[in-house]
């Protein structure tokens, strides 16, 4: 795939993303990869999401509250060497962030 082409794509999906979000209201929204955390980020527009917490090594994984929902920010499992994904298990840091957002959404994290 051509750069023309990926940033065609990436932005029919960002634009595609901001209607879901205004359609579904959700409470939380989970991101794998740097480029579509950026994009919820970048939704949040002047208003910047307040991290609760960065988890693993070099914040790998972030929590941050968002002026309408929780984002929780996740490396991309195919750029991580060595996860054992296939039976389910993820790191113990990606369950301690998945454990945080949702108590993020309680305000208990």
């Amino acid at each position: 795939m051509g750069a023309t082409s990926g940033w065609k794509m990436f932005k029919r999906c960002s634009d595609h993303l901001s209607e879901e979000i205004r359609v579904l209201r959700p409470h939380l929204v989970i991101t794998q990869g740097i480029k579509p955390g950026k994009t919820v980020l970048d939704l949040e527009g002047p208003s910047k999401p307040q991290l609760i917490r960065p988890f693993g090594k070099a914040g790998k994984a972030r929590v941050l509250r968002g002026s309408k929902f929780i984002i929780l920010i996740t490396p991309h499992p195919a750029h991580q060497p060595g996860w054992k994904t296939k039976n389910g298990s993820l790191p113990r840091f990606l369950q301690n962030a998945v454990k945080c957002a949702a108590d993020a959404i309680s305000e208990t994290c």
